[in-house]
């Protein structure tokens, strides 16, 4: 039996398999840039609720100094501070953080809010418990 020919290609191998195989590379290729691109995507989404966490947690900060010294007034600056608040995360107000009249309920109203941001930037926690649950199932550190 003689031996077979090479293709058209030059390739000793059948031209049928040449083009499964460039095939098979092209959507392997393909398919790596778009996980990439996704990839790329989801970082920038995190990196942007990362942002907003961190936004809040400056304000957040702010009251707890303002609480700790004995100043409860929601007055004009910080009801602007606020607002500014809502432009750098480029989300509306929570209705709570709206009606709140104190720095005490404001400061509570922001951790909720907070909270609402961690748990799209890691769906995860809502699987861990909550060590500040007062249904008497507080997580105890270990020993």
């Amino acid at each position: 039996m003689p031996p077979s020919s090479p293709g058209p290609t030059g390739s000793p191998f059948p031209d049928s398999d040449v083009s499964a195989d460039a095939n098979l590379i092209g959507r392997a290729v393909r398919e790596m840039w778009q996980r990439r691109i996704a990839d790329v995507r989801e970082r920038g989404a995190r990196s942007r609720i990362r942002r907003q966490v961190a936004a809040v947690d400056a304000l957040v900060t702010l009251l707890e100094e303002r609480n700790l010294s004995g100043n409860r007034i929601f007055d004009r600056p910080l009801r602007q501070r606020v607002h500014q608040l809502q432009e750098e995360i480029g989300l509306p107000l929570p209705r709570n953080v709206v009606r709140a009249r104190n720095t005490v309920r404001l400061h509570a109203a922001l951790l909720d809010w907070q909270e609402s941001l961690l748990d799209l930037l890691i769906p995860q926690r809502a699987h861990l418990p909550d060590a500040h649950d007062s249904n008497g199932d507080e997580a105890t550190p270990a020993s």
